[in-house]
């Protein structure tokens, strides 16, 4: 798939990127939630210099992806302790026991 070349604003910068067209939307939602918590931090730390408050934002949505992770990991052990309890239950049944 062909390439094209985008320009996303974060924090008053501009990037150029060179993404899929499929992808496009994706890359300017996401630079739009991180210019959303940039403008928050702002507001909220006026005095702070704009490398600060990105690497505050960086932080902040690090650590909900971690916390996503982490639940995705204990939703996906949890499932499959599920299955393996259904596997034997129904082991126990075709074998009669």
């Amino acid at each position: 798939m062909e390439k094209q070349r985008i320009t996303i604003s974060i924090g008053g910068r501009k990037h150029p990127f060179s993404v899929s067209p499929d992808d496009e939307t994706k890359y300017r939602a996401a630079a739009d939630k991180i210019d959303e918590r940039v403008k928050a931090y702002c507001r909220k730390f006026p005095d702070r210099e704009m490398q600060d408050i990105l690497s505050i934002v960086l932080l902040e949505m690090t650590l909900k992806l971690q916390a996503l992770e982490n639940r995705e990991e204990i939703d996906s052990a949890g499932l499959l302790e599920q299955l393996k309890a259904l596997d034997d239950k129904l082991e126990s049944y075709v074998n009669g026991r």
